[in-house]
């Protein structure tokens, strides 16, 4: 109950503080919760726009993108095993080859996964180490 008397408050109080304008007043209310002045902030938010606005970002959504997919992580975890071809990696994941490939497509061209041909076989396996300190943050999260 305490919670959430405190809640409305805060919520009460935030509403008054950002009732504004334009985004100047905002700025400014803003600066005076943090007890700096309007330029400090406008420096501190054109660093921020800097970083997110990086083209680094594209990429990583892209990466991100690409390990969201159920199927395409357990491939990823497959293959930080070991090297697999695209039978084994059928085996593994009782599908078919088009839909192993199609996820294997996706991989690539995130640059996630690397091929290796050898006569006519092709062995899937991760580009690096990045992946699989990928996988430790992963289940550190669960």
């Amino acid at each position: 109950m305490i919670i959430h008397l405190y809640s409305k408050e805060y919520t009460r109080r935030a509403k008054e503080v950002m009732e504004i304008d334009n985004s100047l007043k905002s700025l400014q209310n803003l600066a005076q919760c943090y007890n700096g002045s309007v330029e400090d902030r406008q420096l501190t938010l054109k660093e921020i726009a800097e970083e997110i606005g990086a083209r680094d970002t594209y990429r990583q959504a892209r990466t991100l993108k690409a390990v969201a997919d159920p199927t395409r992580l357990k491939i990823i975890k497959a293959l930080s095993q070991h090297e697999l071809c695209v039978c084994e990696l059928m085996l593994l994941l009782d599908a078919q080859q088009s839909a192993v490939s199609h996820h294997l497509r996706i991989l690539k061209d995130a640059n996630l996964v690397v091929e290796r041909r050898q006569g006519k076989w092709t062995f899937h396996r991760l580009a690096g180490d990045r992946l699989k300190t990928l996988l430790k943050a992963l289940d550190e999260l669960e």
